[in-house]
């Protein structure tokens, strides 16, 4: 009797084990045990074959540190160190650039609009350091975190050659020769090679494995070759040798020798062991081609200001015009990113249950309806906006508060699968109708402003009464709400959602379609559309949603492996 009251006062005792308290300690004391520590260096022999550089010995960090570790790494030395902080200096001073010619008004971005080529080469090649330098310090995360910095490091080594390419365009050619006198024929030939280039570069990482700096050197060669063509015409074809001619030439051998040095690993192919923490191949190429930019910069900064009474006398420049072509390439390079981040994950999607596919199916698809109120918006500001449209008369800034709505409403509806579990319809739904009702400005504002009523304007009412009807109906669960079980199969609230915002999306289109045939001569006014000017904002808010999509489909596979680790742990 003595021994069970004994018993019997340890579970009624404040002072018992707590179990779940007990668990939690253990399973944190395995975690870190099994986390390495961030200040260890080993040799190439004690990391895995892919963690390894050719004739880098030793300054190894340990495979699997946290993204914490690997920010403070920043601070040790390693043989990424001099990789990171050559990239550091020269963004810093890109931005330093930026900031001195706008402060002394040497070069105003904001006003004037001939300086936007030299601003989209500045940035460029700010984003190209910038991606380099964090590949460089958050690759020993993991295998596949290793693969995707350096995928990000390849679209900013593309991205570069294109800006480059857009600064030569507007500030170095002679007007007059050949395919380089037309922009769709020279940036898209440009856009095009940047996009294989970057498919190249990214499949490096798993086939070719043997001359895989050969294939990324020829891989960034081909539209750096491309992007000197006007400056190599203007060269043969000038009657007069100019100065900054001799800049430009003296910006190439530092490329290019970069280039090569990486390739053939020099100096650590001669002396393996001697450059494992600084002075190998990689960081030469940070440092030469760091100046050679610097050198572009100049260059074309001296032509900017020689060739302005060129300048002036051509069409006045525009965002969509200069930054069409990056926005073009920025979404290719997003969808060759998250085709390679899908290859990754191919070899353990069998691992992966159903559900996991299932939602990123519905992110794919909330994009894709986010998307539509872009290319809704795109209609209507060239064919249906009133004469006079007040601040948004500038597409810039009416296609950016779009876009901007479009991005946080498909962030929302892509959130109703992980978090705000309890309200995910009313968060879809305004996620939804947020950019739809800032698309319809220009709708708007004409049917309030117009001296006299247009027919079309009762077709684009119709078409409004069948998408709000249609999304009303989905928000509140009519008629399944009121008789549960007979609408299981047909008639629910979200097939008849999809059949009357069908039908209100045709009526739409129909209306665009009168717009365009009745107002055609108001369209010819202005100046000639372009490829660029009608899809950059598409590729804009593409670009962004595939990353918002890519952010959600990680918290899900790193959900689910905490949960795996957590059972295994119990």
């Amino acid at each position: 009797m003595r021994g069970l009251r004994l018993v019997e006062n340890c579970f009624n005792d404040s002072t018992s084990i707590d179990f779940s308290k007990s668990v939690e300690k253990r399973r944190s004391s395995a975690q870190s045990a099994a986390r390495p520590q961030w200040t260890t260096l080993l040799s190439s022999d004690d990391v895995p074959h892919e963690f390894r550089e050719l004739y880098i010995t030793q300054g190894y960090r340990p495979p699997g540190l946290s993204f914490r570790d690997c920010a403070r790494s920043l601070f040790q030395w390693h043989n990424e160190t001099s990789n990171v902080w050559t990239h550091v200096g020269v963004t810093s001073v890109y931005f330093l650039i930026l900031g001195y010619l706008q402060t002394t008004r040497t070069v105003d971005f904001l006003v004037d609009s001939y300086a936007l080529p030299l601003l989209a080469v500045i940035l460029g090649s700010a984003v190209c350091t910038l991606m380099s330098c964090v590949a460089h310090l958050f690759n020993c995360m993991s295998m596949d975190v290793r693969h995707v910095c350096f995928y990000f490091d390849y679209a900013g080594v593309t991205m570069l050659g294109l800006t480059t390419s857009i600064g030569y365009y507007y500030y170095s050619r002679l007007r007059g020769l050949g395919f380089t006198d037309s922009p769709s024929s020279y940036l898209g030939l440009l856009v095009v090679t940047c996009s294989v280039a970057c498919y190249l570069a990214c499949a490096s990482r798993h086939q070719w494995k043997r001359a895989r700096y050969v294939v990324r050197m020829i891989a960034f060669s081909v539209p750096y070759a491309i992007s000197l063509t006007p400056l190599f015409q203007r060269m043969l074809y000038v009657k007069e040798w100019e100065p900054v001619l001799s800049m430009y030439l003296l910006h190439i051998p530092f490329v290019v020798g970069g280039s090569i040095i990486n390739a053939l690993k020099l100096p650590e192919r001669l002396q393996p062991g001697m450059f494992n923490y600084n002075g190998h191949s990689h960081c030469l190429m940070h440092v030469l081609c760091g100046i050679g930019t610097f050198i572009q910069i100049a260059a074309m900064a001296m032509d900017m200001k020689a060739k302005r009474d060129v300048l002036v006398q051509e069409p006045s420049l525009t965002v969509s015009k200069v930054f069409g072509p990056i926005a073009t390439l920025l979404l290719v390079q997003a969808l060759i990113i998250r085709y390679f981040c899908y290859k990754l994950l191919g070899s353990r999607r069998e691992k992966a249950d159903r559900q996991e596919i299932i939602q990123n199916e519905k992110n794919d698809y909330y994009a894709g309806v986010s998307s539509l109120g872009l290319t809704v918006a795109v209609g209507y500001y060239y064919y249906s906006r009133p004469i006079r449209f007040g601040c948004y008369e500038q597409p810039t800034i009416y296609f950016g508060a779009t876009i901007l709505s479009c991005a946080v409403g498909c962030y929302l509806t892509c959130g109703t699968r992980l978090q705000w579990t309890q309200m995910p319809h009313q968060f879809r739904l305004a996620g939804f109708a947020v950019p739809y009702f800032v698309s319809m400005t220009p709708l708007v504002q004409r049917m309030v402003y117009e001296t006299h009523w247009e027919p079309v304007c009762s077709l684009h009412l119709l078409h409004i009464g069948f998408t709000v009807v249609g999304s009303f109906i989905y928000g509140v669960k009519i008629p399944e709400r009121f008789v549960p079980n007979l609408f299981d199969y047909n008639f629910h609230s979200h097939c008849l959602m999809h059949i009357l915002t069908g039908i209100g999306a045709l009526i739409q289109m129909y209306a665009t379609f009168v717009d365009m045939k009745m107002r055609r001569h108001l369209l010819l006014r202005g100046d000639d559309l372009t490829v660029f000017d009608v899809f950059w904002p598409v590729g804009v808010i593409s670009t962004i949603q595939i990353f918002i999509v890519g952010l959600y489909c990680y918290k899900l596979v790193k959900l689910r492996r905490r949960e795996t680790e957590n059972m295994k742990l119990e």
